[in-house]
């Protein structure tokens, strides 16, 4: 009799662990210094994070119609941080008929989340060289931060521009930094963090463009 009673409270706390959100899956997300991840299509990029995206249905970006947005299951380990991860798709077809891939990832975490460490794990375990651009209130709290990769070479800078120019319409200069990173406190007091390499995407597929 005490053992079937014992079961059943072992089941009930399994049943409550996962309805809790509990028993979901943690992940450690990759290293960002992985450049082939932007510009990958979703297969690609399921393969580089060990998902297969291709069972997430997902939803058109607020900012534009030609980005497709995948928010991947469970929660991500960052550092001593867990947050909910989306990967950011550009729709737009490249001259031989490839989408233009993965543009930006996007990390939310919950509020009271330290910024200073986030980017101490960041810049450790992503190899980055040199110091974000810290923006403070007037206590001297970190509200934000922002980091740049450097700038590409002259030879490839023009040949993405061009690139860009007959793709959307515009040099997109303000993309040249390879990545640009950024973490900021939301007024709720949660933390969004982003990596956006949208010369990444264009660096990814070039050879399907003719242009010397």
């Amino acid at each position: 009799m005490r053992v079937k009673i014992f079961n059943r409270i072992i089941i009930l706390l399994c049943m409550i662990l996962l309805l809790s959100g509990c028993g979901q899956k943690t992940n450690t997300f990759p290293q960002i210094e992985d450049l082939s991840l932007f510009g990958s299509s979703v297969k690609e990029a399921g393969k580089l994070l060990g998902i297969n995206l291709l069972d997430i249905s997902p939803t058109i970006s607020e900012n534009s119609e030609q980005l497709e947005v995948y928010q991947l299951p469970g929660t991500w380990m960052i550092g001593e941080g867990e947050a909910e991860v989306s990967l950011h798709f550009l729709t737009t077809s490249t001259p031989k008929g490839n989408p233009m891939g993965l543009e930006m990832v996007t990390m939310e975490f919950s509020e009271g989340t330290d910024l200073k460490k986030l980017w101490e794990y960041i810049s450790e375990t992503w190899n980055l060289k040199d110091n974000p651009d810290w923006d403070k209130d007037e206590r001297g709290n970190v509200q934000e931060f922002s980091w740049m990769s450097e700038p590409l070479d002259a030879e490839t800078t023009e040949k993405l521009e061009k690139i860009s120019e007959e793709t959307f319409g515009n040099s997109m200069i303000y993309v040249m930094p390879y990545i640009y990173m950024e973490g900021r406190i939301r007024k709720d007091g949660s933390v969004l963090f982003y990596v956006f390499s949208a010369s990444g995407a264009l660096k990814h597929h070039e050879d399907d463009w003719d242009i010397d």
